[in-house]
């Protein structure tokens, strides 16, 4: 007899995948990978972030809000949805949409005291703050958001909040700022 795959693990398999491409920027992979998972709930956040990419901003953020509005306010399984709702907010000119969002995410990382929350609750404070031209308040986010990054062994999310620094300081600090890229 024939073991045929498991649907489940092939579409997890599939998600984690398709993430790692997305952020690799082989865009046309990822989109391959998420074709037959892509109504799965693990597949939400990807295919979220591909419309992102695609300039499908308003869908991604539909099916982002769509996924939030059962949960509770300060519920965990909201972590990843939030920083895709606060891109897609802002990539849709909603800045008065995406300040609560991001606030609602630094929210939970305080509540569940866990550190890697807390950094993308300040990455994405960061973004809002970029948005609204505060770049000071920009700069502190990112280093609050670096200063915890760095332990945890996430460097796809510490290398975007260093490029993002080191853009920011480009102008008034470019030898911070070429280090920050630098690193």
């Amino acid at each position: 007899t024939e073991i045929l795959p498991d649907p489940i693990l092939l579409t997890v398999d599939s998600t984690l995948f398709a993430e790692l491409r997305l952020r690799q920027g082989r865009i046309e992979e990822a989109e391959r990978l998420l074709e037959e998972g892509e109504q799965h709930p693990l597949a939400l956040v990807p295919v979220a972030r591909l419309r992102l990419l695609r300039g499908k901003t308003v869908a991604a953020e539909a099916m982002v809000e769509r996924r939030l509005a059962p949960l509770a306010e300060h519920a965990p399984s909201a972590c990843p949805l939030l920083p895709v709702l606060v891109e897609a907010r802002l990539a849709n000119g909603d800045l008065a949409g995406a300040v609560p969002a991001a606030e609602r995410l630094g929210q939970i990382g305080r509540i569940l005291r866990r550190d890697n929350v807390l950094a993308l609750g300040e990455l994405a404070a960061a973004d809002v703050a970029l948005a609204q031209r505060r770049d000071d308040d920009a700069v502190r986010r990112l280093h609050a958001g670096l200063d915890l990054l760095v332990g945890l062994g996430i460097p796809f999310e510490e290398g975007v909040a260093r490029l993002k620094l080191g853009q920011l300081l480009a102008r008034e600090r470019p030898e911070i700022a070429v280090e920050e890229a630098r690193r």
